[in-house]
């Protein structure tokens, strides 16, 4: 019984820590139009981890579905439903950017 309750509670901390990989096959860079990508984003818990580095989420996370994170130079905000579609937008301070991304998270 206790090697069940020991079992019982692993498996629940791995689910709570349990990473959404976000991929965005759509990519929007200011007003010069749409290109394909292959852009992706990990959710883990209340952080954003990219190729570009990690970005701690300041409001919304978890079941919201919303992430709003400042950091790299630049502000984030990632949405995503229920059923997977997800959007991302950041918008970089320097030269004033902005790029934004659509795709699904799984």
């Amino acid at each position: 019984m206790k090697g069940l309750c020991a079992a019982l509670v692993l498996a629940s901390a791995g689910t709570a820590l349990a990473e959404e990989v976000c991929t965005f096959t759509v990519e929007c860079y200011e007003t010069e139009g749409c290109a394909e990508s292959a852009f992706e984003i990990t959710i883990s818990g209340d952080t954003l981890v990219t190729e570009f580095g990690t970005i701690e989420v300041n409001s919304g996370g978890g079941e919201t579905g919303a992430f709003v994170g400042h950091g790299l130079g630049a502000m984030h905000m990632l949405t995503r439903t229920k059923g997977g579609a997800a959007r991302y937008t950041t918008h970089i301070f320097s030269d004033v950017q902005m790029v934004s991304y659509a795709g699904t998270c799984e």
